[in-house]
């Protein structure tokens, strides 16, 4: 059974099209339909102070795993860890 809205579109159609002929809404739609990441994503993204902080932690952890390629991922985290904790006091002073 389609999902049609009050204008007789389709909306699984549309959304198949896209899915097939746009890679940001392919990869949108990835991501968030899978469940680790959209637990995760409910989990840390529930407002802006938690969506920016939750950010500039992901954007650090990727720059230390890009600076570390041969390190595995229990080492990234403990660089991230050590990261937070070297930034973390100078910002409450």
């Amino acid at each position: 059974m389609a999902l049609v809205t009050k204008d007789n579109i389709d909306l699984e159609k549309v959304g198949y099209g896209l899915y097939h002929t746009n890679e940001t809404m392919r990869d949108i739609s990835n991501i968030m339909e899978h469940p680790e990441f959209n637990s995760f994503f409910q989990k840390y993204f529930s407002n802006p102070i938690d969506t920016v902080t939750m950010l500039q932690f992901l954007y650090t952890y990727d720059s230390i795993m890009k600076k570390n390629q041969e390190k595995n991922g229990y080492a990234h985290l403990g660089l991230f860890w050590d990261q937070l904790n070297k930034q973390l006091p100078k910002q409450i002073e």
